[in-house]
């Protein structure tokens, strides 16, 4: 056997060991929720279960946005803080994309997505989009816009709610004399002649009451706490913390967990958790 060839051989078993030593502490990690008592029908936290899908962590393509990917999909990577932000639009509480990535150089756009501020207000800075690409909603355009999803965002039927009657008929017409913006109250500020007035923006689709299906969106809930306090001692549980996905849920302190480790860490026992998440949405 030639040199190069007995080479490839090797890589190939450095690459199997490494990945059944990956196995092996993905299982241990996963199986000490198991031993703490933690094992009921409820603690689904595997992409790979045939029978139901997982209820403490996530397989769909924007797990990895929202920092919420089960163990078997990602293990041992130190996943980003989720950029994720709730905001309130059209009667609705949305999870959105918040924030730009590191790599984004252009100042404006990233303020006017993390702040909604801009030298010039506009509903624009308060209307959340959707990727049809992606399947991922954002804060605002901007947002989309730095995070390089721009191509494929559905087109919203605007509603105006507006007092009096008569402005809403002076934008449809054309005949206002002035429009502006005001960021504070998320209105249209309109002036007709001397008559003022203002309108309330509304996005149809969000509005509709099974808006959560359609979008298959999940409404927003309390953040689980993702890291060990810095005063923890016990690097073995941080690291573990860190490496994985599998909400657990605390009842008595209406407090999520991104996993068994990080309820560990912060002062929790198996006897207090559950691995139904908890459905306190704020």
């Amino acid at each position: 056997m030639s040199t190069l060839a007995m080479l490839v051989l090797f890589a190939f078993f450095l690459l199997a060991c490494a990945e059944a030593a990956d196995l092996d502490v993905r299982e241990d990690v996963l199986g000490e929720r198991v031993r703490a008592g933690l094992h009921d029908e409820e603690c689904l936290d595997t992409c790979s279960n045939a029978t139901s899908p997982p209820n403490m962590c996530a397989c769909d393509t924007s797990c990895h946005v929202r920092g919420d990917c089960c163990a078997d999909l990602v293990f041992g990577v130190k996943e980003s803080e989720p950029r994720l932000r709730c905001v309130f639009s059209s009667g609705k509480r949305l999870m959105t994309v918040a924030s730009c990535p590191a790599s984004w150089n252009e100042s404006e756009t990233r303020l006017v997505c993390e702040q909604g501020k801009t030298r010039n207000a506009s509903y624009l800075q308060d209307i959340p989009v959707y990727s049809e690409r992606s399947g991922v909603f954002y804060r605002n355009a901007y947002c989309a816009l730095c995070n390089g999803d721009v191509e494929h965002l559905s087109r919203w039927s605007v509603l105006l709610d507006c007092v009096p009657d008569s402005v809403a008929n002076a934008l449809r017409n054309g005949t206002a004399s002035s429009v502006g913006y005001s960021a504070g109250t998320k209105n249209l500020a309109v002036r007709v002649g001397r008559q003022r007035g203002s309108c309330r923006i509304a996005v149809k689709e969000i509005l509709s009451d099974d808006f959560y299906d359609v979008y298959n969106m999940s409404k927003c809930t309390l953040p689980p706490v993702r890291k060990c306090p810095a005063t923890y001692k016990d690097d073995v549980i941080r690291t573990k913390c860190e490496s994985y996905t599998a909400v657990v849920y605390d009842p008595s302190k209406l407090q999520r967990y991104r996993n068994y480790h990080c309820a560990l860490c912060n002062g929790r026992t198996a006897e207090t958790l559950e691995c139904k998440p908890g459905e306190e949405t704020f």
